[in-house]
């Protein structure tokens, strides 16, 4: 076994298996970190290995597929079964090494994770039997959900991707994130759960642990799930599933990277804003129910085309809701005009400068409510930013 020898030679302990249905009875016996396995084996493909092990929770190990194949249709198969990475054939010992350690780096945050969300709820068990919550226990949630925001900007060819979040006195339920589905589509969305404080916080963790690539959400059957299908099945998943009712409205949208074209759902958040090259802007979205409030509540898609130099933002009521010393709310209207004003800046900037601009205009010095945005834009043909 060349790959063994390879990972032993790494200084990794190796257990080897000679097919598929032997390997999960090793694992069944005792659990192990990473798994790798060819994708073409006797008995059992990897594929069907990952599939088998994800349904029985084994210890949910980091699952790398080796294969000689590059289609995206099979790579999409092999994400549709839970595997976390693939590796090319041929590779050599320093490409699998890099494998390995991206590997130990999300086991040690999933392991994070579990460990955040049990101590997390042991805090929530307490304070439904105290009077009021302490600081420190909002405190201790907020640097939670703002752990689980994306870290970085993402900056390519053909989009940027750029998000904004400003917590405010007291803790709510706002997230928002974006992934990539295949080689053509990333999916992103913007939430808010409704209501503040620790619970809320625990609901958008909850939620942010939900709608990720690797739950089975929004591919199924090697085939993207539409906008409107992933938020049917959220609000089945969560209509009247917690002993204290709660709800949430969110937009979630798939754009194809390669083409600017993409659909959106919009369940009960602000209406989308796109701002385009030349500073007009389009409101995107048709209301919608918020979820897990409504039983059968129905949804629809909405399509969209992001053009070179245009901007689409999704953000929380947060920001809409803002009053100024008249107790004028900022509104939809008030909004689309800041991003139209700084239209010309970086995505980044264009963020900062934006919120900068509403907390000057607001007559509170703190934000009442949590604000966050999410921002994808398709770079200019003519950009000079």
């Amino acid at each position: 076994f060349r790959l063994a020898a390879m990972l032993k030679k790494l200084g990794y302990q190796v257990s080897e298996a000679s097919n598929g249905k032997e390997a999960l009875e090793q694992l069944r016996q005792q659990p192990v970190a990473v798994v790798l396995s060819d994708w073409v084996m006797p008995e059992m493909t990897g594929i069907e290995l990952c599939r088998q092990v994800r349904n029985e929770e084994l210890n949910n190990p980091y699952f790398i597929l080796v294969t000689g194949r590059d289609s995206t249709a099979d790579l999409v198969a092999g994400m549709d079964s839970g595997a976390d990475d693939f590796i090319a054939k041929p590779f050599n010992g320093e490409e699998l090494l890099v494998r390995l350690k991206a590997g130990q780096r999300t086991i040690k945050m999933r392991h994070k994770l579990e460990s955040q969300s049990v101590e997390l709820k042991k805090h929530i068990d307490r304070q439904e039997k105290l009077a009021e919550q302490s600081s420190k226990d909002l405190e201790m949630a907020s640097e939670i959900l703002t752990d689980l925001l994306p870290e970085n900007s993402l900056n390519q060819s053909n989009l940027n991707i750029c998000g904004l979040f400003k917590p405010a006195t007291e803790i709510g339920g706002d997230f928002y994130n974006y992934f990539k589905l295949d080689d053509d589509h990333m999916g992103f969305y913007c939430l808010d759960v409704v209501g503040h404080g620790v619970p809320a916080a625990l609901f958008a963790f909850m939620l942010a642990r939900t709608i990720m690539p690797g739950e089975g959400l929004l591919i199924k059957n090697k085939r993207i799930v539409k906008p409107r299908e992933v938020v049917r099945s959220l609000n089945i998943k969560f209509l009247n599933k917690t002993a204290t009712p709660q709800y949430f409205t969110m937009t979630y949208g798939v754009i194809n990277i390669k083409t600017g074209q993409g659909q959106l759902c919009q369940a009960g958040s602000p209406y989308p804003i796109v701002v385009h090259e030349d500073g007009s802007c389009t409101k995107l979205g048709d209301g919608g129910y918020p979820v897990g409030l409504i039983p059968g509540a129905d949804y629809d898609d909405i399509e969209f085309e992001l053009s070179s130099g245009s901007r689409l933002f999704l953000y929380s009521d947060g920001l809409v809701e803002v009053e100024n010393i008249t107790q004028k709310q900022l509104g939809l209207d008030g909004l689309a005009q800041v991003f139209q004003l700084n239209k010309d800046q970086s995505l980044e900037s264009a963020l900062n400068i934006s919120y900068d601009h509403i907390k000057k205009w607001s007559a509170k010095s703190d934000m009442e409510d949590d604000v966050s945005v999410l921002a994808l834009e398709i770079p200019s043909k003519n950009d000079g930013r």
